[in-house]
Order: C-alpha cells, then sequence, then structure tokens
C-alpha cells in the first residue's frame, strides 16, 4: 500500500502522463467482455474478450495466455458455448460488395488458451443493388454456417454445422442452386480440437500468416486436421490454425 501511494503521488506530479496512463486504462477496457468457463483441467477460468481496432486485432486473455486474432475486423458475436468453450465470430476484410466472417471456438487447459476450432462460417456477395452502375445484375451468393456443440465431455464432443448455401447468377446460371446440409466435426482429447478430416501433406504447404497476411511455407511429417466449410480451409499445423493459400502449389 505504501509503494502504491509513493507512485500515485510521483504520478501526480506529472499530470499529462498520468491522463495518459488512464485513458490508455480505459481505451483499453472499452468494449470488453468477460465470460466464465470450466478449463480442462477442472478449474473454473475468467476469460476475457478485447477489440483492438486500431489494429484490427481482437485480444483474448485468460489469467497466463492471450491470444489476437490479427484477421478480425469487427466483433459479431460472443457467447459460451457448453462449460468449456467460448465461441467468437467476426468479420474478415473483405472486398466490394462481399462480406466474410470467422468463427473461433475457444478452450481452457491449466491456465492456457487453445483454439479448439477455427473455420469460414460467412461469405455473402450482392451486387443487387448496384443497378444504376451495372445494368440489372442479379449476382447473389451467400454461404453460412451455424454450430452446434455435442456431447457432454472430451470423450463424446462433437460439433454439428448447419450449412446454407446459395447462390443466383444472371450471367452464369448454371452456377445457381441453393443447399442445406450439415457437417460433423470429431474432438480430439489429447490435442483439444476440433476437425472433419485429416490429410497427409508431402512436402511443403502454403499458408496464410493471420498477423502479416503474407503466404508462407510450412511443412510437417504428420497428418493434418483441417475444416473446410466453404472454399476455405482451415489447418491446424504445429499447434495453430492456419488458413490454406490459395497458390496452386500446394502438394495434396
Amino acid at each position: 500500500m505504501f509503494i502504491a501511494m509513493m507512485l500515485f503521488r510521483k504520478l501526480l506530479k506529472f499530470p499529462t502522463l498520468f491522463l495518459l496512463l488512464v485513458a490508455s486504462s480505459w481505451v483499453s477496457s472499452v468494449g470488453a467482455q468477460t465470460y466464465y468457463l470450466h478449463s480442462f483441467d477442472g478449474a473454473s477460468v475468467q476469460v476475457r474478450v478485447m477489440p483492438r481496432p486500431s489494429v484490427n486485432a481482437l485480444a483474448i486473455i485468460c489469467s497466463l495466455d492471450t491470444v489476437f486474432l490479427y484477421d478480425c475486423w469487427a466483433l459479431d458475436q460472443v457467447k459460451a458455448v457448453g462449460q468449456r468453450f467460448l465461441q467468437v465470430a467476426y468479420a474478415v476484410r473483405a472486398g466490394s460488395n462481399e462480406g466474410l466472417g470467422n468463427t473461433v471456438l475457444f478452450c481452457v487447459d491449466k491456465g492456457k488458451l487453445q483454439q479448439a476450432l477455427k473455420a469460414r462460417t460467412f461469405r455473402s456477395y450482392d451486387v443487387r443493388n448496384l443497378t444504376h452502375v451495372l445494368g440489372n445484375p442479379d449476382e447473389y451468393e451467400l454461404f453460412e454456417a451455424r454450430l452446434f456443440l455435442l456431447g457432454t465431455n472430451a470423450n463424446n464432443y462433437q460439433v454439428k454445422f448447419i450449412i446454407h448455401d446459395e447462390s443466383r447468377s444472371q450471367s452464369a446460371p448454371a452456377t445457381n442452386h441453393t443447399t442445406a446440409k450439415q457437417l460433423i466435426t470429431g474432438f480430439d482429447p489429447a490435442r483439444q480440437i476440433f476437425s472433419s478430416a485429416q490429410k497427409k501433406i508431402a512436402g511443403p504447404f502454403y499458408v496464410t500468416d493471420p498477423k502479416t497476411k503474407q503466404i508462407i511455407k510450412l511443412s510437417t511429417k504428420e497428418k493434418v486436421p483441417f475444416i473446410a466449410l466453404d472454399n476455405t480451409p482451415y489447418c491446424f499445423i504445429k499447434g495453430k490454425w492456419y488458413e490454406e493459400a490459395s497458390t496452386g502449389k500446394q502438394q495434396k
């Protein structure tokens, strides 16, 4: 207490610095959301979700760990799923008339955050309101996947995706379709991740680094868990989820 009072008195001698520190603390907490989960080691843990709009990132904070989602453009929804998982849905930066969204499921074990799942769960393309520019193009696409947690423990957890996929095109009518389907992903208790399948990678594998947005090359001799709901597969390599890059160089 004595040390804290001394520091406070010193800060008061520099009012500008004091105000900057207060403002920084206030800004960092704006938009923060707090949730409580049951960790896989049995503890009750607090998890905070804090937007970082200045760097287009989202900070997920636990007692001993912080994970940044650097591809976050805007936060859509955060909610607890069951007792062990936190679902974070957010928008990804996209092109003109296009919308993209990802969903991540977080869990906690021994104070460390784990991204149990990452997938592209929303995509839209709509130019129906641009008739004044493009004539009357009936061009519309919508892909949306909603997830539901099944099971009660690590031995029988599953995530079920309910998927809606729709496309209408006046210029390419052969691509028109409206489909509904389901996908079940299993849970790996050892790695604490969900995946729809695994594949063997022979040679270099190209992915997009979520922080730098650059295409990087990875290699592994193990089978790689992946989730591919739309045309954007996410692969779990060396403890992290990566978006598979469309380079034409992938070795199947």
